[in-house]
């Protein structure tokens, strides 16, 4: 007979897996979003859920793969539910902030707001499936019994220990694994849920971050700043000017119109020769000749 208090903390390690572990960041977009792809982030959610909790199906049968089908598409159906009601909340608060500024919004930028409502959404989500696990598992009968298959496995795993110290160490093993979860990543969700502001744009869609600040920007027709890598370049003398004078001397007392160069390696556009030169030009030249 299989430990009851084992069997919980099971079924609550399943579910927290599944929700804060196995879900990854595109399957929750995917189920925030709308019509395939939200029923394609439904479904993955489904099935990752129905994976978690097939040992129950391979433990008791029929009776088990029931509790597994209920337990899976109650929790898509919660799931769906909770993003309804969230993305109304949501709306509902941007349309308040809105009716207290006095100026528009920005075009592409419906605003920000805060509300506490997406996080008790959270915590109600929790809940629900928590009760869902509970009456799912009141559908299997007390006196339903382990297949012998699945007995065959668990006896040959366990060997000769002993049973009731095995089942206190998983039991504590799994409870810890199940508050380890828990406040550290169900605990930073439900906290970044609840104090992040709500970003919505004009797709009608709504996001939690810190992303708004370049939407505004970029809606006001604001100029970003730019941002140069170019070192700053000095205007330094061609290769003419490192020569001797009595080199120079052959081709008369001013230097050929070479291009100059700076640091760069840019040549600058070529002087007239009757264009006077510059101050710098006479002081490399004459330093150079001296």
């Amino acid at each position: 007979m299989a430990d009851p208090i084992l069997v919980i903390a099971w079924l609550v390690l399943a579910h927290v897996a599944a929700d804060f572990i196995l879900q990854t960041g595109g399957v929750a977009l995917a189920k925030a979003g709308r019509g395939r792809r939200a029923m394609g982030g439904l479904v993955a959610h489904g099935l990752i859920v129905a994976v978690c909790t097939a040992p129950i199906g391979l433990a008791y049968g029929s009776f088990g793969w029931t509790f597994v089908a209920i337990v899976a598409i109650g929790h898509v159906v919660i799931d769906r539910v909770k993003v309804v009601l969230t993305r109304r909340s949501v709306g509902a608060a941007l349309a308040a902030a809105h009716s207290r500024h006095e100026s528009p919004p920005p075009p592409e930028h419906l605003g920000r707001a805060w509300t506490p409502r997406p996080a008790a959404l959270f915590l109600a989500d929790q809940a629900a499936h928590l009760a869902l696990i509970g009456i799912a598992w009141a559908t299997i009968p007390p006196a339903a019994s382990l297949q012998q298959g699945w007995v065959d496995v668990v006896n040959w795993a366990l060997g000769t220990h002993d049973r009731a110290a095995v089942h206190q160490i998983a039991s504590v093993f799994v409870v810890g694994l199940i508050l380890l979860i828990v406040n550290v990543r169900a605990a930073s969700l439900f906290v970044g849920i609840l104090v992040r502001p709500v970003e919505g744009s004009a797709d009608g869609d709504q996001r939690w971050g810190s992303r708004a600040a370049p939407a505004v920007a970029r809606a006001r027709g604001l100029p970003r700043p730019a941002r140069s890598r170019l070192r700053p370049c000095r205007p330094q003398a061609g290769r003419g000017a490192g020569r001797s004078g009595s080199a120079r001397s052959t081709r008369g007392s001013r230097p050929s119109p070479r291009p100059l160069r700076s640091r760069c390696g840019r040549a600058r556009r070529r002087r007239h020769p009757s264009a006077p030169m510059p101050g710098w030009a006479r002081r490399s030249a004459s330093s150079s000749g001296s």
